[in-house]
């Protein structure tokens, strides 16, 4: 279909779906207290191991929940920022052009703020506060009257600039000896109090948004064309941009919500997906999900195991973003595979 290689894409897929599988039960043994696949068959048999209860306590109630967390949030990051690149037209669109990261993070800065340990009232205000940008986003066009691509980024700027602002007051109003180091730390990214009700807040979301993108992907080629081959075509262009970018604003604010806010994913793996496979968004949505995920997953089991204490993940993300957006951006504009 145009020229696109569906025998490399299915094999690319493949291999991304596999290597995934393989990296993410290679990161239940990675870790400060060893854990051998012998172990692991021991306690689902339920013989007897050493340190059997300490075992199946870091492995089902630590790691498990960690990876299948992390594999989520770094597809919700790559399709989001797929999604909005598609539809803004825009390459350097991230998951926070809209603003809904910074909201995210600001509601959860009020959760820890006014409620310090309550995780269920933090995660309520940052999920609330992310879907909240895009309603605001979505008024300030309304006033004006223009809901151009051009207008919806500036848009975007505007309620991201004010959300950023909302932080600093909160930053600066908390206690610097204890709410203010727990805001700083949560919004460098972590998974470190991932766990099982994590994954169960963000699963319908996370499932809702994804299957919204995966529905109308093959919708987003032909909006690049312009809103009037579209409308030719059968596709009503307002509605689906409407559909799709509330689709990135739930992913977005599902994965900032339960894990901070992580940069570049959102940015680069969408890109470096463009170049292996083309700009066939049938495509490109699927495997930058899986390469997002697989780069998420990467990034966290350094993050906890590369020092003495645990690397905020947001570092890591952004050591590792940084040069390959570099080599992206000095790479050859055709794709590998067309």
């Amino acid at each position: 279909m145009h020229g696109y290689d569906y025998a490399a894409y299915r094999k690319i897929l493949i291999s991304g779906i596999t290597l995934l599988a393989i990296t993410a039960i290679a990161s239940c043994f990675i870790g400060r207290f060893s854990i051998t696949p012998s172990d692991i068959v021991k306690l689902v048999i339920r013989q007897t191991v050493e340190n059997g209860d300490v075992k199946r306590h870091i492995l089902f109630d630590i790691r498990l929940p960690r990876v299948i967390l992390s594999i989520m949030v770094g597809s919700a990051l790559a399709l989001a920022g797929t999604a909005m690149q598609g539809i803004l037209q825009n390459p350097l669109a991230s998951p926070d052009v809209l603003g809904t990261a910074s909201a995210s993070g600001f509601g959860a800065a009020v959760g820890i703020l006014f409620f310090g340990n309550n995780i269920f009232a933090t995660l309520i205000l940052s999920f609330t506060a992310g879907l909240l940008s895009i309603f605001l986003v979505v008024a300030l066009c309304r006033l004006k009257k223009d809901f151009s691509v051009l207008s919806i980024v500036l848009s975007g700027i505007i309620i991201s600039s004010l959300f950023v602002s909302m932080l600093s007051i909160l930053k600066f109003a908390a206690d610097p000896n204890d709410t203010l180091p727990a805001i700083t730390f949560w919004l460098m990214g972590s998974f470190a109090s991932s766990g099982t009700a994590h994954i169960t807040f963000i699963l319908i979301p996370f499932l809702v948004g994804t299957g919204m993108l995966y529905v109308l992907r093959w919708k987003l080629n032909i909006l690049s064309l312009g809103d009037d081959e579209a409308t030719i075509a059968g596709v009503h262009p307002k509605l689906v941009k409407g559909i799709t970018l509330g689709a990135a604003t739930i992913l977005i604010a599902s994965a900032v919500t339960v894990s901070g806010m992580i940069g570049w994913i959102g940015l680069v793996v969408p890109h470096a997906t463009r170049k292996i496979i083309g700009a066939n968004h049938g495509y490109v949505l699927p495997l930058s999900s899986v390469f997002g995920a697989l780069f998420m997953l990467c990034s966290d089991t350094v993050a906890r195991t590369l020092g003495f204490s645990e690397i905020p993940i947001g570092i890591i993300t952004s050591l590792a973003g940084a040069p390959l957006f570099a080599f992206l951006f000095l790479f050859k504009d055709e794709p590998i595979h067309e």
